[in-house]
């Protein structure tokens, strides 16, 4: 049992781990960037937030998990991604 884990250990798929992992640091660049940018340009991002009991709330479901109010919450969402 043991000869098979070092052999697993051997052969662990490094490019296999670094392309799963691209993605991730893209998702999170792309967050930082609209949180920069909603920050910079005050752009109100947070008009596109969840509106509970709209129809027009509704599209919070797509962009609420790009917004982030401040700089506490964007780092503790980017730390679990990572």
């Amino acid at each position: 049992m043991f000869y098979e884990l070092k052999q697993m250990m051997r052969s662990f798929p490094l490019k296999e781990l670094l392309s799963v992992i691209k993605y991730a640091v893209l998702f999170l660049m792309i967050i930082w960037l609209i949180f920069w940018a909603d920050n910079y340009w005050n752009l109100d991002l947070y008009l596109f937030g969840v509106n509970p009991r709209t129809i027009s709330g509704l599209k919070g479901v797509l962009f609420a998990p790009l917004i982030h109010g401040d700089l506490n919450h964007i780092l503790n969402n980017s730390l679990p991604v990572l």
